[in-house]
């Protein structure tokens, strides 16, 4: 069995690359290892229809908030502009660009790679299925961000149009019962 776990950049891919290797199954973040990939490229170059029978598709999810903080202040103009570029965000600052490849993001996930399961890389009981795919029952206990950062200016999130809030705010209805970290 081979593992394809899809995500948004800062998004837990790498993390969920760690918790398979902790495991002994060779998940590579970014790269194909010999049991499979974790890599957020993959939901602007594939679908499911490259994935084999034999293959589990993981959509990671992180918060949000943290992951959109996490993208707006690590990651390279390079990759901001490649996902900006796939998702139509030209118009926006930079910040609301951000926030708009998360909502779009996820739903090409959802269309295009239709997973198998949900993993919030935040929460530990979201990892009772991948241990019993893997037949672990170790849990994460690692935090998810591997970059440090500091946090985006509140007057940032207040200025995002209402369309970005409510899609954000959606997301976080979604996947963790409402809490928008107090943001938005």
């Amino acid at each position: 069995m081979r593992y394809i776990v899809v995500g948004h950049p800062r998004g837990g891919t790498g993390f969920m690359s760690q918790y398979f290797k902790m495991r002994g199954l060779d998940v590579g973040h970014e790269v194909m290892g010999a049991d499979g990939t974790s890599d957020w490229r993959l939901v602007a170059n594939g679908s499911r229809g490259y994935a084999n029978p034999d293959e589990i598709v993981i959509h990671a999810i992180r918060h949000p908030v943290n992951t959109i903080t996490s993208m707006y202040l690590t990651t390279s103009d390079e990759s901001k502009q490649f996902m900006w570029d796939l998702c139509g965000a030209d118009d926006e600052s930079r910040f609301e660009r951000v926030c708009a490849t998360y909502g779009a993001w996820h739903r090409m996930i959802r269309e295009r790679w239709v997973p198998d399961f949900d993993v919030r890389v935040e929460v530990k009981s979201d990892f009772t299925k991948l241990n019993e795919l893997t037949g672990s029952d170790i849990m994460p206990e690692n935090d998810v961000n591997s970059r440090g950062h500091g946090d985006v200016a509140q007057e940032k999130w207040d200025q995002l149009t209402c369309e970005l809030k409510v899609t954000i705010c959606n997301y976080c209805y979604l996947y963790y019962g409402g809490d928008c970290l107090g943001k938005i």
